[in-house]
């Protein structure tokens, strides 16, 4: 009984946290899947607030935390103002819970060895590096909206000078017309998401590693620039699985 207890409190386990807005989470909950199915333990933790339903997720072998935000003095996100509230209040919600989610997991004997934060929350790797667990950054979209973001970060795109017949064109990308870009490039709605988006690249570079969603034979033409590799030259951008060794109890 004694080598059973020793064993269980031994066997580490992996942790996400997304926004639980479908394009995001649905991602996560198959990259959750995923390690699972190699044996390791997994735990999804969604921030709700008290008008959504908890994330019900069709396996028995994730577990889900949720931490509840509270919403904003408006009643329904419609500008900018709505969406940096809300952002804002996650943001506080996460910092102050997250921590608490992490040691309950350390005290039943599953301590945290990784932190998968989606990329859009980067206040998240700051969370699990004062704790002494590696992060890693997932971008829940694909490689040419994030390298598209990254140049907004880096400034080697101006987005102001977007106009309705602009063509933009970025290294290791084709022509991008202005349908091609996210339209709160030149709509000017939601800037509190275009900032966040551009913002996910803050500390990136201390992240473990990064996993960008890509296909390498639909996007053979288009590998990344030299210029972008040596921007991120201390971030592991390969698909990966974290060496992490799953125990038996039994």
């Amino acid at each position: 009984m004694e080598k059973q207890e020793t064993l269980i409190s031994s066997q580490p386990q992996v942790m996400l946290i997304s926004y639980s807005l479908q394009g995001h989470i649905n991602p996560m909950v198959q990259f959750a899947k995923r390690l699972v199915s190699r044996g390791i333990k997994v735990t999804l933790v969604t921030p709700i607030t008290t008008l959504d339903s908890p994330l019900q997720v069709n396996s028995n072998s994730i577990n889900t935390e949720h931490i509840l935000v509270d919403r904003p003095s408006s009643s329904h996100a419609t500008n900018s103002d709505d969406i940096d509230d809300i952002l804002a209040l996650i943001k506080i919600s996460i910092t102050r819970s997250l921590p608490e989610i992490i040691e309950k997991q350390k005290a039943s004997g599953y301590p945290v060895k990784f932190l998968i934060y989606n990329a859009l929350m980067p206040y998240a790797l700051d969370i699990c590096l004062n704790l002494g667990i590696q992060g890693v950054a997932f971008c829940t979209y694909s490689c040419a909206v994030f390298a598209i973001y990254y140049h907004v970060h880096r400034r080697t795109l101006d987005i102001n000078t977007v106009t309705e017949l602009s063509t933009v064109t970025l290294p290791s990308l084709p022509p991008l017309g202005v349908e091609d870009l996210p339209s709160f490039f030149y709509t000017g709605t939601y800037q509190g998401l275009l900032r966040s988006s551009a913002n996910q690249f803050l500390g990136m570079e201390r992240a473990y590693g990064v996993l960008i969603n890509t296909f390498e034979e639909l996007e053979a033409e288009h590998k990344p620039s030299p210029q972008l590799i040596v921007q991120t030259q201390h971030i592991n951008t390969q698909q990966y699985t974290p060496n992490i060794h799953a125990k038996s109890a039994g």
